[in-house]
């Protein structure tokens, strides 16, 4: 059997299906009764409305010619915890839930299985669009964090900046600081010539022309 996965689409809860509300959703949840779209309600107490909600088939509609009141903007629930239990026993990908996409113009709900397939290739497209922002950003926080740090010297470690950057394997970090000096906002200095090099820091240069490169200083 497929299984569904909901895409918070809301095509649910705004008004292609009639959602109904009873007595045991109202005592769990009071404020659906302000949220019902029938007039019988309007001239009633509380008191009299339950009293009506006992009775056989008797219930209020709180989405059905209109939306539901509580379907924020987001399409999120604001009542979820306690929503009706017509709202609960809704599945992602059943008929009704099919049924509501169409009517609000949109297409049917895939089985998870058959978009699996394409998942992995979507997140690695994601990531290969968001990565130089994503880089950027935290490039820029690190090297500020450091720099502050050393005394504002302007004149940070890849040794120490990989280190605060882990989360980017050495392919995208490279790739990452290449675009930033493509950008003319950082430089790289070579390290030849202070004190020797450690094995560290052979292992954190960039090696351009002969040279490794290993110490970066932001263009004013």
């Amino acid at each position: 059997m497929s299984k569904y996965e909901c895409d918070q689409c809301g095509a649910c809860c705004k008004g292609t299906l009639l959602v109904e509300a009873y007595e045991l959703d109202v005592v769990r949840e009071p404020k659906l009764i302000s949220a019902n779209i029938g007039k019988w309600t309007h001239d009633k107490t509380r008191a009299q409305i339950m009293e009506r909600l006992r009775e056989e088939d008797s219930c209020l509609i709180i989405a059905g010619s209109q939306p539901c009141k509580f379907l924020g903007s987001d399409n999120a629930c604001a009542i979820y915890p306690t929503r009706p239990n017509v709202c609960v026993a809704m599945e992602a990908g059943d008929e009704q839930c099919q049924m509501a996409r169409q009517s609000a113009g949109l297409e049917p709900l895939e089985p998870l299985d058959t978009i699996s397939a394409d998942s992995s290739m979507q997140k690695r497209a994601a990531v290969s669009i968001s990565m130089p922002c994503e880089f950027a950003r935290h490039f820029e926080e690190a090297f500020d964090r450091l720099d502050r740090t050393d005394g504002r010297l302007n004149f940070v470690s890849l040794i120490d900046l990989r280190r605060e950057l882990s989360g980017f394997n050495r392919e995208q970090f490279d790739e990452g600081i290449k675009g930033l000096r493509r950008s003319r906002k950082f430089s790289l200095s070579a390290a030849e010539g202070r004190l020797g090099i450690s094995e560290d820091q052979k292992n954190a240069a960039i090696l351009e022309a002969g040279s490794l490169l290993l110490f970066v200083s932001r263009r004013s």
